[in-house]
């Protein structure tokens, strides 16, 4: 099945009159068989986001109380993404931070078990994209930890995108879409890499500011969408 989708792939790209990449990987799959292609990676509508926040704003109940430092994950509870991280953070920096979880997928039981023991982690399953977003606009850091490998390498980071769009630093696996913005995030491999980088931005609110402000001039300049399609 997979080599019949990738002959279907192949030949719909030798085929077409022009070929978008989202990724810097998909590109050099494409080369090869469409010299016609460009890189267009993945988007945010600047405008749409800031409507969404102030509307939502006057209405919401999307409060997060506590005095701690909030850490926040958006999007699909899936294969693809390192449950484990959450745990570890939970376990090691109990006195000093909350995890927000917002959205659900295949893999959300185990993380409710594995979770289950940690007060500190607050799943607030899916919600629609405004009151997602106002989450995220409490954030203090948001987290990307998703696994590396020939997927996650190809994928254009829209949930990075999103979180940049309201200046908030991320913490992140290196993925090859990503390494491109290394002066506006921080890394991380491993379960000790994790902590250590933790450590550091708990020590260092000036560095979590100024990596926040690099990575929103990012969107605004590469990934805005009313920007991009002028190009």
């Amino acid at each position: 099945r997979k080599l019949a989708v990738k002959r279907t792939t192949n030949y719909m790209i030798s085929r077409s009159d022009k070929v978008f990449c989202t990724s810097r990987l998909l590109c050099q799959d494409a080369k090869d068989l469409n010299s016609s292609y460009t890189y267009l990676p993945n988007g945010v509508n600047l405008n749409k986001l800031s409507y969404e926040i102030d509307k939502k704003a006057r209405t919401s109940k999307q409060k997060i109380k506590t005095k701690k430092i909030i850490f926040g994950y958006i999007g699909a509870i899936a294969d693809w993404v390192r449950i484990n991280d959450f745990i570890t953070l939970a376990k090691n920096f109990s006195e000093e931070l909350e995890i927000h979880i917002v959205g659900n997928g295949p893999s959300m039981e185990s993380l409710k078990r594995q979770s289950s023991n940690f007060k500190n982690i607050i799943l607030h399953g899916p919600k629609p994209h405004a009151e997602a977003m106002q989450l995220l606009s409490q954030f203090d850091v948001s987290l990307y930890p998703f696994r590396v490998n020939k997927v996650t390498d190809k994928v254009s980071p829209i949930k990075v995108f999103e979180y940049w769009a309201f200046s908030k630093p991320v913490l992140a696996t290196k993925t090859h879409e990503l390494e491109q913005y290394k002066d506006a995030l921080f890394f991380y491999k491993s379960k000790n890499s994790l902590i250590q980088q933790t450590e550091i931005m708990l020590k260092n609110k000036e560095l979590l500011v100024r990596k926040g402000k690099n990575g929103k001039s990012i969107v605004t300049s590469k990934h805005d969408w009313s920007s991009s399609l002028k190009k």
